[in-house]
């Protein structure tokens, strides 16, 4: 096991901070035009114990926090203390992009997968026994004094399908949390 910190930034804004060690067994990777195609990476078992993670989502001025990220053999994924935070103050982030936007500032006290496919996580697709989210706080504010872009808004549903993740899991967990959504004025 190797400790490391790795830095990551895409030209599109993009990037991936993050601290702690990664453990495979038996790993082959195969080089191809396109990384992570669905037989590139392959490998026995994957543990990892990860620390400080924090992402810039691009295009949204909103940061991802993760203070720490482990997974086991079993395939137990365990994240504490997730934060989804804005770059901006509510009424600088509208004012930022130039029409009114959702600012959302999260805390998730945890999330738990059982049973992870990790070689699937790889391909885009999360297949596990059980996701738990745990305790959780969500603020979101807009500001309406802003022009509003009046474009099609799907549904949750068809929003749900449009997710280019392919998510099959057994059982949903959602332990209380609560959501606070403030519109101004």
């Amino acid at each position: 096991m190797i400790h490391s910190s790795i830095a990551y930034e895409k030209t599109t804004g993009g990037q991936l901070k993050l601290n702690g060690n990664i453990e495979t067994d038996k790993l082959k990777i195969g080089i191809t035009d396109s990384l992570f195609s669905n037989n590139d990476i392959h490998f026995k078992t994957l543990t990892c114990a990860l620390t400080d993670i924090h992402s810039v989502i691009p295009g949204t001025y909103q940061d991802i926090q993760i203070k720490k990220l482990d997974i086991d053999q079993k395939g137990t994924l365990k994240a504490t203390s997730l934060k989804i935070i804005p770059q901006y103050d509510k009424f600088e982030m509208g004012q930022k992009i130039g029409h009114q936007t959702d600012v959302v500032d999260a805390t998730i006290s945890g999330i738990t997968i059982t049973r992870l496919d990790i070689i699937k996580c790889l391909q885009q697709k999360i297949i596990a026994e059980q996701i738990w989210i745990k305790e959780s706080n969500f603020y979101i504010f807009r500001d309406r004094r802003l022009p509003r872009i009046s474009a099609y808004k799907p549904l949750p549903v068809a929003f749900l399908k449009s997710i280019s993740i392919h998510i099959r899991v057994h059982h949903f967990k959602v332990s209380k949390s609560t959501l606070l959504f403030e519109q101004f004025p």
